[in-house]
């Protein structure tokens, strides 16, 4: 076939047209601002993003011996693994992660261990102690504050707060002696029913005085509390116990001080103690 003949000149217009075609196709697929791929190398379009700006081309090394039939390598290097995704990821980011969860469990484990320790010695996990009021450990038991809502006492006589600060006097049993009385209520508070955990401050048997403090468990609030057992005026009259329950913190205790004393009266009524309001029925 001769380069002037007709046959010739289709088939040279045919293999231009193909190979502009391919040409086209293929500055498409790249873009104007990406360079051409080279040998060994397979260009991946990424999926179109809401922007042509923000749309990428992936490379994706091929290893090939020759053979352009042969499958793209899609197993991670040795320094490399699948993500939770099917993602190739270097090693050093499982490591981290791995360390990560390492770290976290040797916390967990010691505070659990710290958080064991402080329960078995009966010590409260976090101790938030204000300072001691002035006035406890007088041997008296005193008002309470004026609009206290954290405080109990038999000796408030204002009318204003007598609702919720006063509370009667406990009389113990006719014919036991105060001594004897002041034992049995110390007896109470070294054992003392709840949770919280009593601390015997300070007791003067001769004027039959007690100050102990409670610390609730777990954020170690502290409570003050007073007890004074007093000798009866007359033989055919119980004696009375006098008290003083008070917070250190907050405005309001919620309760916390009446719940306290009638967990210790509720021990005392085994041994024949109860309200004086009871008594004189």
């Amino acid at each position: 076939m001769s380069p002037g003949s007709p046959a010739f000149a289709l088939g040279y217009v045919s293999f231009v047209g193909v190979g502009r075609a391919r040409s086209t196709r293929l500055m498409a697929f790249e873009g104007d601002d990406e360079p051409a791929a080279t040998h060994g190398e397979r260009r991946v379009r990424a999926p179109r993003a809401a922007s042509r700006r923000a749309a990428r081309l992936r490379t994706v090394q091929m290893q090939s011996d020759g053979d352009d039939d042969e499958s793209r390598r899609s197993h991670p290097t040795e320094r490399e693994g699948y993500d939770r995704m099917g993602r190739v990821v270097p090693y050093s980011k499982g490591r981290r992660t791995l360390l990560w969860i390492l770290f976290s469990t040797a916390v967990l484990t010691a505070s659990l261990w710290w958080m064991g320790r402080r329960r078995a010695s009966g010590a409260p996990l976090v101790s938030l102690r204000a300072p001691r009021p002035r006035g406890v450990g007088s041997g008296e038991i005193r008002a309470c504050p004026s609009g206290a809502l954290n405080c109990v006492t038999t000796a408030d006589s204002d009318d204003r707060i007598r609702d919720t600060a006063y509370a009667p006097p406990w009389a113990y049993p006719v014919g036991m002696s105060p001594d004897e009385a002041y034992r049995r209520v110390r007896e109470v508070i070294l054992h003392f029913p709840g949770r919280e955990r009593a601390a015997l401050i300070l007791e003067r048997p001769d004027r039959r005085y007690l100050y102990v403090e409670f610390q609730t468990p777990v954020l170690g609030f502290v409570d003050d509390v007073e007890l004074r057992i007093d000798a009866s005026s007359s033989p055919s009259q119980p004696g009375t116990v006098q008290y003083r329950s008070a917070s250190r913190i907050g405005r309001s205790d919620r309760g916390a001080n009446r719940a306290r004393l009638a967990l210790i009266l509720q021990e005392l009524r085994k041994q024949g103690f109860r309200p004086v309001t009871e008594a004189q029925r």
